[in-house]
């Protein structure tokens, strides 16, 4: 769950920030409703594991860098509290399912809690992000098709004088400590794997127009990837809709459940068990466009943004005191699908034919940067 950790010490008194990444490993691991018993569990199994020596009292959660809540060790034996994350406002924060009890909300700078990842070795950094980024470390092609949207993100970053940053919207770091966490036993297997795709695919990067492309991608989708003027309201000829082999799109159902009373705050409108809800427009690739409460009209995408959405393809229901949305597939469904490259994999495809497919008009190419 934890893939990062930063220990600050105020006034004499120690405190501890554990990082999670929003992507689908949030949604995975903590998605529906927790309780503070399962999340403080996770969290002193982490400090034991990798032999943190912690004294303090309060444990921070943090998300993309903002803090979502605060646990205290005291509490472990206590009867839990049900929580669930809701992301809501123009600023995208994340909080607790009442906003109203946790209002005093801080940022972390992850950029100056653990190192800086521009003074990592390429290979590293490489080996961090494909680790993460793709979980079928046993598809080696899946591995390298990775492999080279990752280093077609580090070139393009270096290129335009940017920091490398853990979480961005592109593609997420774990370092090494973690992943021997994750993977056990099987470290130094699948370490090897992750080399080995890294090492093949040696300076290959994709362009467009001879520039580094934009490296979306996302978990799975419902059967088609989606336009990209619909999720960035820009369009980019390498980020069209196509067809994408998902093998079983049940596998990644989620519901979230929001009170009315802070839905209605959210949209400014009552919402009341029985209102007319219709989805207006939707994609081709299934995601909500269109919204209709009553007689106001929403905007699908930031409604899924405002309140986490593990995707923007949805249903709503709503009753006496609650909303609920189902989603399927998780991720906005721009570029590589996760789960559809392992069906293409399947089916025989290469690495190469795999990226071709999901990033139409782009070209592969031997980079000649020096710092590779």
């Amino acid at each position: 769950m934890f893939y990062k950790h930063l220990v600050t010490t105020t006034n004499g008194r120690s405190t501890i920030y554990l990082y999670f990444s929003a992507n689908y490993e949030i949604s995975e691991d903590m998605y529906i409703v927790k309780d503070n018993q399962d999340v403080l569990s996770s969290a002193k199994n982490y400090l034991e594991n990798l032999e943190i020596p912690y004294k303090g009292r309060d444990i921070y959660l943090v998300v993309e860098d903002v803090i979502v809540g605060r646990l205290q060790l005291k509490d472990f034996f206590k009867k839990p509290k049900y929580i669930e994350y809701i992301r809501y406002g123009k600023k995208t924060r994340v909080d607790f399912f009442d906003p109203d009890t946790n209002p005093g909300l801080k940022l972390i700078d992850v950029r100056r809690s653990s190192g800086i990842l521009e003074e990592m070795k390429i290979g590293e950094y490489l080996f961090g992000v494909v680790a993460r980024e793709m979980p079928f470390i046993d598809h080696p092609e899946c591995l390298k098709a990775q492999a080279v949207l990752a280093r077609t993100y580090l070139l393009k970053v270096l290129k335009e004088k940017k920091k490398l940053q853990e979480l961005n919207q592109f593609q997420l770091y774990f370092d090494k400590n973690y992943l021997k966490l994750l993977w056990k036993d099987k470290f130094k297997e699948y370490r090897s794997q992750v080399i080995d795709a890294i090492l093949e695919t040696s300076r290959e990067a994709l362009t467009f127009n001879h520039e580094y492309i934009e490296c979306y991608s996302h978990y799975q989708n419902l059967g088609r990837t989606e336009e990209s003027q619909n999720i960035l309201k820009l369009a980019y000829p390498y980020l069209t809709s196509v067809p994408s082999m998902e093998n079983d799109t049940s596998t990644f159902v989620r519901y979230r459940k929001v009170s009315n009373l802070y839905l209605s705050k959210l949209l400014d409108t009552k919402i009341y068990e029985g209102m007319p809800v219709k989805i207006l427009k939707s994609s081709s690739a299934y995601n909500v466009l269109y919204i209709q409460f009553e007689n106001k009209v929403f905007d699908g995408l930031l409604l899924a943004r405002s309140l986490g959405l593990s995707s923007n393809c949805y249903t709503v229901e709503v009753n006496k005191d609650y909303t609920t949305f189902l989603t399927k597939g998780c991720g906005h469904g721009l570029g590589l699908s996760k789960c559809g490259a392992k069906a293409m994999e399947d089916s025989g495809y290469t690495y190469q034919q795999i990226l071709m497919h999901y990033y139409p008009n782009t070209k592969l190419i031997k980079a000649s940067e020096s710092i590779l």
